[in-house]
């Protein structure tokens, strides 16, 4: 075997053994930065080590894939939809205390899909999993809250929305739309007592068109030439004859033709 030979066929090991090595970790790091998007750079940029950072997403879906987690039912989602509708009302006049509320309803979901709760950091972690593109929301909601009325109103705000954001997500719902759905389907709620014109009879004259109606009925005349009996017409005559003959003291011609 010449000494080119043996060149190339090290050359080609080192470049498989190299493959081998380098390959799995590009595609692990590909799959994490997919996997957690924007929270992956923040936990890379907060590490020294970026392979630490990444072993730091690895263990999170390790851990998460332990917990059993439930999907929750309707009746607790439509509770915790209540819930959020009381929070948002009460931001009018208390946002501070709003806020606080609406972290502390996020941990009671959270607990009820089966997270542990232990404390804020981990819950994070752990919704940065499945909910990697609202976890930052629940981060910068979380500071705004545990920051109180100094944060002033705006900022409290934004994090009232951000809260809402992620129930929403947890909630597999959207809990704007739903309020819209009810309050349309309550103003299209009939009263008992109202009647619509369509449920009307068909024989049924309805007020706006009375007027109408009676207008345009008109009674038949009577023709009396057709209906009356002629013996009846010729009788009528003859008492019209001797009416006319003892007003004007005169006798009817065919009495006097008579009497000739």
């Amino acid at each position: 075997m010449s000494t080119g030979l043996i060149i190339v066929i090290v050359i080609v090991v080192v470049l498989v053994v190299a493959a081998l090595v380098v390959l799995p970790g590009r595609m692990r790091s590909r799959r994490l930065r997919t996997q957690f998007g924007p929270e992956y750079d923040r936990v890379v940029a907060d590490s020294d080590d970026p392979k630490a950072a990444e072993r730091e997403l690895a263990e999170r879906e390790s851990r998460h894939s332990k917990y059993e987690l439930r999907e929750l039912s309707e009746t607790a989602r439509e509770e915790y939809l209540g819930r959020w509708s009381v929070i948002q009302e009460r931001f009018v006049d208390e946002p501070a205390q709003a806020v606080d509320a609406a972290d502390h309803l996020v941990a009671e979901v959270m607990a009820d899909m089966g997270y542990p709760t232990e404390g804020f950091e981990q819950q994070a972690d752990d919704l940065s999993v499945r909910y990697a593109e609202d976890v930052a929301l629940y981060r910068r909601a979380h500071e705004l809250a545990t920051t109180g009325e100094s944060a002033g109103t705006d900022n409290l705000r934004k994090a009232l929305l951000d809260y809402r954001e992620l129930v929403q997500k947890l909630l597999g719902t959207d809990t704007h739309t739903a309020r819209e759905t009810d309050t349309a389907r309550d103003t299209e709620t009939v009263p008992d007592n109202a009647v619509r014109d369509d449920a009307l009879p068909d024989n049924t004259v309805r007020d706006n068109e009375t007027v109408r109606d009676t207008d345009t009925e008109t009674v038949p005349e009577t023709d009396t030439a057709l209906d009356t009996d002629p013996d009846t017409v010729t009788s009528a005559e003859t008492r019209a004859q001797a009416r006319a003959q003892a007003e004007t003291g005169t006798e009817p011609k065919a009495a006097r033709a008579g009497r000739e």
